[in-house]
């Protein structure tokens, strides 16, 4: 099965990381890959690790892009490698993919829905609209934000399917490297709340960052970790100055032993305003940390509130602080609340699921496919 898949960029982020997940299990069930990705902004480990797992990776740049002759490229790539399957992801990956393998009379095409963008420019979602029918299938990591594609995006009911994000863990023991986190980056707090996102408005680090002030004398024995790297950083970096609170925080930056970090807090917060299903935050509870999170999209679909973690509603920066100090407070709740997520996702959202879904669907797109070939992936 030769298959090709176009996406926006490979920098450090979760759909980054459900695409590494898909490539390396379909790869292992005798697939032959290739990445077009179009933004230059790239992550090397994350490319390195598409290329481990035998695909090969092609970077268009914004530049070329722009001027057409990158879209070309691409058209061109589709006529030569004659694809059984593209599949795209991300906003730009899925208009300019779907695009392109229309012009190069590429079917069938899969456009992976990575979250409900509720603040697309209507121009985009226009675009959108005009190419949703040259897909066949669009795939959602949460049947939460099917409705917003269907309203604003163009999709049809009967190119739904839904494969929500999964994660592989192991049961190496971290204990040595969060103790070696904690003592290098926690500041001697006797507890530490993180965040693995990227520095963006639309995770509203900004909202933790005013928890933090309404918490008060509560906060001195707090540090926070903001994992990850982006646009916001210096707003928010400002922003705690600003408020009083920059000695309790870190910017960590982009990391790739993100597991570590999170294996080193006390508690997980996620209080983003809009999403799809965040592989973070499945990460997160698989390594049992207990979860505070937005009650938004996906999130809905994997906590239920106060059995594997705490949801408040987005930008409600009361009920954050709030159900931090809950979290917080009651250690032995929080520990079984913990377990019961760890359990959760280590059941129903796993990597392995996620490969045999996408196994599944994309062969039953291609005529003669055939079953797949034995699997050799871990969870």
């Amino acid at each position: 099965m030769n298959l090709v898949h176009i996406v926006d960029n490979l920098a450090v982020g979760g759909a980054q990381a459900m695409l590494r997940v898909v490539v390396a299990g379909l790869a292992a069930r005798g697939y032959r890959q290739h990445v077009i990705c179009l933004n230059e902004v790239f992550s090397p480990p994350v490319v390195q690790s598409l290329r481990d797992a035998g695909a090969s990776v092609e970077v268009i740049g914004r530049p070329l892009l722009f001027s057409t002759v990158g879209f070309w490229r691409i058209v061109a790539a589709l006529r030569r490698r004659r694809p059984a399957i593209v599949h795209t992801m991300m906003p730009w990956g899925d208009l300019v993919g779907r695009t392109a393998a229309r012009l190069a009379g590429a079917r069938p095409v899969v456009s992976t829905v990575t979250a409900r963008y509720a603040t697309k420019p209507r121009i985009q979602l226009l675009l959108d609209r005009a190419t949703a029918g040259w897909a066949d299938r669009f795939v959602f990591e949460s049947s939460e934000i099917v409705p917003f594609s269907i309203a604003h995006e163009g999709v049809r009911p009967d190119q739904v399917r839904c494969i929500p994000n999964g994660v592989k863990w192991d049961d190496r023991d971290r204990g040595e490297a969060a103790a070696r986190l904690r003592e290098e980056f926690g500041g001697g707090a006797r507890m530490i709340i993180g965040m693995v996102a990227r520095l963006h408005s639309q995770k509203a680090h900004a909202d933790v960052i005013e928890a933090l002030v309404r918490l008060g004398r509560e906060s001195e024995d707090l540090r926070v970790w903001f994992v990850g790297d982006g646009p916001e950083r210096a707003r928010l970096a400002a922003l705690a100055e600003r408020r009083g609170v920059q000695d309790c925080i870190v910017f960590a930056g982009e990391r790739h032993d993100a597991r570590d970090w999170i294996a080193a807090m006390d508690l997980f917060v996620h209080p983003t305003y809009f999403e799809g299903l965040p592989v973070a935050v499945l990460e997160a509870m698989a390594e049992s940390r207990p979860v505070v999170a937005s009650d938004v999209d996906g999130l809905r679909e994997v906590i239920v509130p106060g059995v594997h973690g705490w949801l408040v509603p987005p930008g409600d920066v009361e009920a954050l602080a709030d159900a931090i100090r809950t979290a917080l407070g009651d250690r032995e709740r929080t520990a079984r609340v913990a377990r019961a997520g760890a359990e959760r996702v280590r059941s129903e959202f796993t990597a392995t699921r996620v490969i045999e879904s996408y196994d599944a669907l994309f062969r039953s797109l291609v005529p003669g496919a055939g079953p797949t070939a034995p699997a050799n992936v871990r969870r």
